[in-house]
């Protein structure tokens, strides 16, 4: 790790001796980044940001080059300087997801939050936020059920979150919880159709036909469709 930090010093001071406008930089830049030749793609940014202080779209990049190599310290200075920018914090957890996604490194992001949340307490919320929606993303019941709680905590009459965390329950195989879950949606909003449908299909399956229909009834009343017509009949 030393001399990696050690290697990208030298091929940063080497690259600020030269003139190279910022086309030319960039170019390599993402050359580097397309290789996965980190520790060279985030000098280039570095270079770039220095020389560009009106350039705000590759912060993504440059994040995710630092993170590969890893350099922790590279990454507060981009977020740093990405806030300095006033890059909207959606917009700078945006591309970050996007780039990382887009090289199959989906952990990248996941890190990149967590890190951030690690070393930004005000940006807490909007980080764990963005937590809840990747794990989301991937399915991971676990913590689906730990970020949609903790999101609820301040909006505790949320269908949104309190939808995520029903189904994080259905992932994490706790059944009982995700039905009070899709009650509780319904005491908020009697009209919500997933609830309805998924309460009909579970009361449906252990063989309550009648609280079955009822719920079933609701939904094909907000939402007519062959599926819910052929339980009724």
């Amino acid at each position: 790790m030393k001399r990696i930090f050690i290697a990208f010093l030298t091929l940063l001071s080497a690259l600020a001796s030269f003139a190279l406008d910022n086309a030319t930089v960039r170019l390599r830049a993402d050359r580097y980044f397309s290789q996965n030749e980190w520790p060279s793609a985030s000098a280039f940014y570095t270079l770039l940001l220095e020389q560009d202080k009106e350039c705000t779209d590759i912060f993504g990049k440059a994040i995710v080059s630092s993170l590969m190599i890893p350099d922790t310290a590279a990454v507060l200075r981009f977020t740093n300087d990405a806030i300095d920018r006033h890059v909207p914090f959606k917009s700078l957890f945006g591309t970050v997801k996007s780039e990382s996604f887009s090289i199959g490194l989906e952990n990248a992001y996941e890190n990149y939050l967590i890190l951030v949340k690690d070393n930004y307490a005000w940006m807490t919320r909007t980080v764990d936020n963005s937590l809840m929606e990747y794990y989301t993303f991937r399915k991971d019941g676990k913590n689906m059920i730990k970020y949609a709680s903790i999101m609820l905590e301040g909006l505790p009459e949320s269908v949104n979150f309190l939808s995520i965390l029903a189904q994080g329950y259905l992932l994490d195989g706790q059944t009982d919880k995700a039905v009070e879950t899709y009650r509780k949606i319904l005491d908020i909003d009697a009209t919500n159709y997933d609830a309805l449908l998924y309460l009909g299909n579970y009361y449906w399956n252990i063989n309550d036909k009648a609280t079955a229909r009822t719920y079933f009834l609701k939904a094909y009343e907000i939402h007519p469709t062959p599926f819910v017509k052929k339980k009724l009949e």
